[in-house]
């Protein structure tokens, strides 16, 4: 006769359902305890690595900004002392006849007074007689060679190209000392 299979019961009963014994707790308390301090050491560990992750990109960013203004500064240097003057001296006249437009635009009750330096009068004459402009042109030899002033009923404007490659040039010079300092004390 075939023999019935017999399967092991899982099923607890009543007297066999104690609680974990007092080392089983113990034991579990203490794992419990170290993967938590592990756990805390990984996140402290992985916390410092993206810090320093942070420093290195920063060193590196500054590191390569000054290299590329070291690398600049001849470049700049020329632009203000050589280029920078002789474009602004060769279209000084365009310069004030942009700047009589822009005045004319916000005043057109009388005909601008251009007070300029001297020298300039004449190229000053031929640029406005090129473009139209009907203006008065007196000469003040107390104006900078590249300066004007712009007079109309309700104001003046100021023009000065010298100064304004002077403060160019002295604001770049400020920016590559700056540079200099940086790198000097890293």
């Amino acid at each position: 006769m075939p023999q019935q299979l017999a399967l092991e019961s899982f099923e607890q009963h009543s007297d066999d359902a104690a609680a974990p014994s007092a080392e089983f707790e113990a034991g579990y308390e203490e794992g419990y305890a170290a993967a938590i301090a592990t756990a805390k050491g990984n996140q402290n560990a992985l916390g410092d690595a993206f810090v320093q992750a942070i420093s290195d990109v920063e060193f590196s960013h500054a590191e390569a900004r000054a290299h590329i203004l070291k690398s600049l500064t001849p470049l700049f240097t020329t632009v203000i002392e050589k280029l920078l003057p002789q474009l602004s001296y060769d279209s000084f006249g365009l310069l004030i006849v942009q700047a009589i437009y822009e005045a004319a635009q916000h005043d057109t009750a009388k005909l601008p007074v251009l007070q300029i330096h001297p020298n300039q009068r004449q190229a000053v004459e031929t640029v406005a007689h090129e473009h139209g402009l009907e203006i008065t042109i007196t000469e003040d030899p107390t104006l900078a060679s590249h300066a004007a002033w712009i007079g109309q009923a309700r104001g003046e404007t100021y023009l000065n190209v010298d100064s304004l490659l002077t403060e160019t040039s002295a604001t770049l010079s400020a920016i590559f000392e700056a540079n200099k300092r940086m790198n000097s004390h890293e």
